[in-house]
């Protein structure tokens, strides 16, 4: 493929426009600090069960700070410090990691926290010299806040956790190449760091497990594929306590693979032409394939649903179990990458197996690059504007290092205890409320954020977070002629697996809500309503010439939700859309929302017959078509 002064070039520029200190490691240029980065359908008529209300605060097993002890109990006192060191995978490859140690007092002990970076990221190799507020991202602040005040087990006033920042296979000063994230490779090099762990820090926090037998104590950060070596890493090692996985997948197909994800599948190669990371060649090869022919091949696919969590969730896993530990999945809605959909079923999949997982919805993640800059400075949002007791703005990384500390060492640190910590709700969401102006204490999300719900232990099985709704027929039922096809003037434009694309202006006017087609759903009712879940949507397709419809090219369209506004302004909710090929009736789903819909505002369906998301996805002779029959259900909220 040619490169790269072009690709390089590109990311750089999409670096500045926010697709995340991610994807190109672009974090602060020139400095040790690594940047965060990239990498079902059900009926419309049948309503949903709402979100369970139950006070679960009884049935919660917790654990307790007095439990935590070294191994030994005669190993010195630890001292303040850092140094980089390196272990070796279970294939021989070697795995390098900068390891933080705080002051430990002798009597004392510390759980581990291990953070993992982005793809085309590094780890970070100043934690403790650089201050909170400068680091790249919020999983790094939540490391920095646990390297400095995490409580310790034992009675002397010594605190902060041990921390590992660790480069990932392929990545870095690491060696191989990245495999995204096979359990049987990068599980392998989790645990090769679990066990280095154990061998070479004196003070490590251990705690008996349900068999009498001492483990470390281990908690895991990191977003996007720093949250998926979390998923995957807690499948194969069980001596991993507690996870809070940013922005991160629960099943690669659908990612990226199943509907071919053109921006993010060029970017991602991208990153390999641009020197950024090493990945095997049959990942990069899956990219182009996807990215080109709008297929991957079936033992492909197989491969990535064995790399991520849906796998053990369904019980289909070789190689890993479900965890069975507390995870506080942090899931974006305008996240085009990874979105909303995922944060819900790996929550779901964590919180029937151990009721003190936790899910909350936050604004910005991996963004439309075409059309958005808002992955904010630190890719999610720093601060969220949450009504409550005392209302104000409440810092993100202190709510995860709140849920690791009351998980890793005590139950009781939370906002009842001390105002260290932070109470976690079951389920809290920014509602995005369509005004881009910052909030009032300085948090970047649009709107305010609720907590949804207070979750019981769900024995009937029934969806925690609600799919469908209440069906709302679209007026009028049937949109006609749309071209399903990319339009003549992109044509030229389009390079396949070439992030460059994404830099053509033309691109971005064919992203935006008035390029498709709107039919109204749900009118204007005059007072707020809350949505929080997954929509689902019911049509059909057929072509306007019934001779189109013999010929083996089948249309693809791009459907989203889209506010319209008291003044006509539409708005492409979350900035999300979701392919649908073929002639014929399709149920499908649509991705995640999590939105307040004002008084005076609609609710519609857009349909694109092309959508620059996938730019090079898309219906390669053009055909006129109808769309018919639209219903959708839609997840409304108290």
């Amino acid at each position: 493929m040619k490169t790269s002064t072009t690709t390089f070039t590109t990311l750089k520029t999409l670096c500045a426009v926010g697709v995340a200190a991610a994807l190109a490691g672009c974090g602060a240029s020139g400095s040790d600090t690594a940047g965060a980065s990239a990498v079902g359908a059900g009926s419309v008529s049948r309503a949903a069960p709402e979100l369970t209300l139950v006070d679960s605060s009884g049935l919660l097993p917790g654990v307790d700070q007095a439990s935590l002890a070294p191994l030994n109990d005669l190993a010195p006192a630890a001292t303040a410090g850092r140094i980089d060191a390196s272990t070796v995978s279970a294939d021989g490859t070697v795995i390098a990691f900068t390891v933080y140690t705080p002051n430990i007092a002798a009597g004392n002990s510390a759980p581990l926290l291990i953070e993992g970076h982005g793809w085309g990221g590094k780890r970070t190799r100043n934690l403790d010299t650089t201050a909170y507020a400068d680091l790249a991202n919020t999983p790094l602040q939540t490391a920095k806040l646990a390297l400095d005040s995490g409580a310790q087990g034992g009675k002397q006033g010594t605190r902060g956790w041990y921390v590992i920042s660790f480069d990932q296979r392929g990545f870095g000063d690491s060696g191989g190449f990245a495999n995204v994230m096979d359990p049987k490779i990068e599980g392998k090099d989790v645990q090769a760091i679990i066990d280095w762990a154990q061998a070479n820090l004196p003070r490590l926090a251990y705690r008996k497990n349900k068999n009498g037998v001492a483990d470390p104590v281990v908690g895991a950060v990191g977003l996007s594929y720093g949250g998926g070596y979390q998923t995957i890493g807690s499948g194969v090692d069980k001596r991993i306590d507690a996870l809070v996985p940013t922005t991160t997948w629960a099943d690669l197909r659908y990612s990226l693979y199943d509907m071919p994800k053109s921006e993010y599948l060029a970017l991602l190669v991208g990153v390999g032409a641009a020197g950024l990371g090493r990945a095997e060649p049959f990942t990069y090869q899956a990219f182009v394939d996807a990215n080109t022919t709008g297929r991957t091949s079936p033992e492909f696919s197989q491969k990535m649903y064995q790399h991520s969590p849906v796998s053990y969730c369904e019980g289909n896993s070789p190689d890993m179990q479900q965890p069975g530990i507390p995870s506080f999945f942090i899931q974006s809605s305008n996240d085009v990458l990874f979105n909303l959909n995922e944060g819900f079923q790996s929550f779901e999949c964590f919180r029937k197996n151990n009721p003190r997982s936790k899910l909350m919805a936050l604004r910005f993640g991996h963004p439309d690059v075409l059309v958005s800059s808002t992955s904010g400075s630190k890719f999610t949002e720093e601060n969220i504007a949450c009504r409550g007791p005392g209302g104000g703005s409440i810092p993100v990384a202190r709510l995860a290092f709140s849920f690791l500390s009351q998980n890793l060492v005590d139950s009781r640190l939370d906002g009842s205890y001390s105002a260290d910590y932070l109470t976690v709700p079951d389920v809290r969401a920014v509602l995005e409320d369509g005004n881009a102006a910052s909030g009032p204490y300085g948090e970047t999300a649009e709107g305010q954020c609720y907590e949804i719900a207070k979750l019981g232990s769900n024995p009937s099985g029934a969806p925690l977070v609600k799919r469908g709704g209440d069906a709302f027929p679209a007026t009028p039922a049937t949109l006609q002629n749309i071209v399903a096809g990319a339009p003549a003037p992109l044509l030229s434009l389009i390079k396949p697996n070439d992030p460059s694309t994404l830099a053509e202006p033309a691109m971005k006017a064919f992203a935006a809500p008035d390029a498709g087609s709107f039919v109204p759903l749900a009118p204007a009712q005059g007072r707020d309503r809350s949505l929080f879940g997954t929509p689902t949507v019911h049509f059909s397709i057929d072509a306007t010439d019934i001779l189109n419809s013999s010929i083996d090219n089948a249309p693809i369209l791009f459907v989203g939700l889209a506010r319209k506004t008291a003044s006509g302004q539409l708005q492409l909710v979350h900035d999300q859309v979701q392919p649908v090929r073929g002639f014929g009736a399709h149920d499908f789903t649509l991705p995640g929302v999590s939105m307040l819909l004002h008084g005076t505002d609609q609710l519609g369906l857009v349909v694109f017959g092309y959508h620059p998301q996938y730019f090079n996805y898309y219906t390669k002779l053009p055909v006129n078509v109808n769309v018919s029959g639209i219903t959708a259900g839609l997840p409304f909220v108290n």
